[in-house]
């Protein structure tokens, strides 16, 4: 059985929380832009995962 990955405490804290506070403030940005309901943005985001989820399985 392989171990789970986990991010290092200095990921979470740089790189990880970096990352994440871009993505939401681009999605925000684009929420304003387009002054649509936060659902779609939500859906965008859903879709994104959906497609890393996807990839995880066919590299398994």
């Amino acid at each position: 059985m392989t171990e789970e990955w986990k991010p290092t405490t200095d990921q979470i804290n740089g790189v990880i929380s970096s990352t994440f506070e871009f993505i939401k403030d681009e999605a925000n940005d684009l929420l304003q832009e387009l002054q649509c309901p936060t659902d779609y943005i939500a859906g965008i985001l859903k879709s994104i995962a959906s497609d890393f989820e996807s990839n995880e399985k066919k590299d398994a």
